[in-house]
């Protein structure tokens, strides 16, 4: 298990070879002058009643990846909590994206 921590939140990889790999999201937020503590893993997203998670914490979220795969896989993973994200090829769209529109939050690779 390998997780990264920020004063943002986490997040947390457990891969085990030959099984895939399962990636939990942890995020705090603050919305309304309101802290809100988010987290999301495999059983989040696996619950029907996660769509309405775009109402209660609304996010602009950008994705910039090159991998059509993978942005057909995020684009689904956000759209079954609700949200429409932009999605862009590489870095240089995303910060040209981030000049026209702000963004509550990017998501990129290395």
């Amino acid at each position: 298990m390998r997780s990264l921590l920020s004063r943002w939140g986490s997040i947390t990889v457990i891969s085990k070879m030959g099984q895939g790999s399962t990636f939990s999201l942890k995020l705090s937020l603050v919305i309304d002058h309101k802290e809100k503590s988010v987290e999301l893993n495999k059983r989040t997203l696996a619950d029907n009643h996660q769509d309405d998670l775009a109402c209660d914490i609304p996010l602009t979220i950008l994705v910039a990846e090159d991998n059509k795969i993978n942005q057909i896989i995020v684009g689904k993973l956000f759209s079954k909590l609700g949200y429409k994200v932009d999605i862009v090829v590489n870095g240089l769209l995303a910060v040209k994206a981030i000049e026209n529109k702000t963004y509550d939050m990017v998501f990129m690779d290395m």
